[in-house]
């Protein structure tokens, strides 16, 4: 079975991987899933070497990957460190470029205090050398269209704060984009939507299966 690693995006650490269980159970049956959880308090050398360690540890073998918003960034700066063999990647609601929600986030205090941790520093201070650096492989990406959504109260509070018309309430559709994606898909779901949709896990299953998203 093919190796696949799930890493997530910003959230509160404890709930990540509830957030992610309809995902890592659907890809259960088709791939050896594991679930990186990093901590939005740590560094990027801190959880580019915790990334590094916990392949090292479970003995992976050529993973593909699947990341979630700014689990795009935690991969880039991965990959761009060390030199580790990968089939596929696919990326749902990733920044690959902007990132302008949660720069005018980080501007509030009552949002950076609660909801800004040492990563998303690190990442402002140096997004435009970060988003200098080649994401190399065959991507897929798979981007969300819709602003609102009904279980998530932050997709309607963030217009208060931020306009987010053209986004998934968090990313904006053109922040997604690589030049040199090898597919892309737009799918009519809000940011948190992506991780829990079972239209979103068939996609992911056939990136990474075919090499292509499936359009019926």
């Amino acid at each position: 079975m093919k190796n696949v690693i799930i890493i997530p995006g910003l959230g509160i650490d404890k709930r990540k991987k509830r957030d992610f269980q309809k995902m890592i159970d659907y890809l259960s049956k088709y791939f050896n899933v594991y679930f990186f959880n990093w901590s939005s308090e740590s560094k990027f050398n801190e959880i580019i070497n915790e990334l590094k360690d916990f392949i090292r540890r479970n003995n992976i073998n050529k993973p593909n990957f699947v990341t979630h918003s700014f689990g795009a960034i935690i991969l880039r700066l991965f990959l761009n460190r060390f030199n580790t063999k990968k089939e596929r990647i696919v990326q749902t609601a990733p920044i690959n470029s902007g990132a302008k929600i949660l720069q005018k986030m980080s501007e509030y205090k009552l949002i950076k205090k609660t909801r800004i941790g040492s990563v998303v520093e690190d990442f402002l201070e140096n997004k435009q050398e970060i988003f200098k650096m080649k994401f190399k492989g065959e991507i897929g990406i798979i981007a969300g269209t819709k602003r609102f959504h009904f279980f998530n109260p932050d997709s309607y509070l963030l217009p208060f704060f931020v306009n987010n018309k053209g986004s998934d309430s968090k990313v904006f559709l053109e922040e997604t984009k690589l030049i040199n994606s090898r597919d892309f898909i737009k799918l009519n779901l809000a940011h948190r939507e992506l991780v829990s949709s079972p239209e979103v896990f068939e996609q992911i299953k056939s990136f990474i299966i075919n090499g292509k998203f499936s359009r019926k």
